[in-house]
């Protein structure tokens, strides 16, 4: 008699960017790494980690290498952040991925930081650095619409 999951693998959960391995019996290559993408950025809500911005439709959310494949990035959990294709287009192939963001007039220390983890983890979880009050959204925001009124009073 076969396990359980061999007859209704429909039974087994979805796996996350960071199990979906274990669970590739049950699928091909092509559905394992769709479903593997699409974790990521359900980690991010499916957000644009640089702006923040939600996407018109799926196919304007996609998966950015922070360092570019072609300078030697490869497709790793640890090295894609999800981006709209305007900030994936903009930042192109450059290698210093902070030195473009903080010139972005949506630059946001918070989200700095929150990439900085997701780099070195896979995770998001920033708790640690958040309570010790490293991460301020209030003071993000604040600075966004400062600028955004800056430019106004320019123009």
């Amino acid at each position: 008699m076969s396990p359980a999951w061999k007859r209704t693998p429909d039974l087994i959960p979805r796996p996350t960017h960071q199990s979906y391995v274990y669970h590739l019996e049950i699928m091909d290559r092509k559905e394992a790494r769709h479903h593997w993408r699409e974790s990521i950025k359900k980690c991010w809500d499916y957000r644009c980690a640089y702006c923040n911005g939600v996407p018109i439709d799926d196919a304007s959310l996609t998966l950015d290498h922070v360092k570019p494949r072609s300078n030697g990035g490869q497709d790793l959990t640890s090295n894609l952040v999800p981006a709209c294709s305007c900030c994936n287009s903009d930042k192109g192939a450059i290698t210093d991925w902070k030195k473009w963001f903080r010139k972005q007039e949506f630059y946001c220390p918070v989200r700095e930081k929150e990439i900085e983890v997701w780099l070195q983890t896979g995770d998001r979880h920033v708790e640690e650095w958040w309570e010790i009050g490293v991460g301020d959204l209030e003071w993000c925001l604040d600075q966004i619409a400062s600028r955004a009124s800056n430019r106004q009073q320019a123009a």
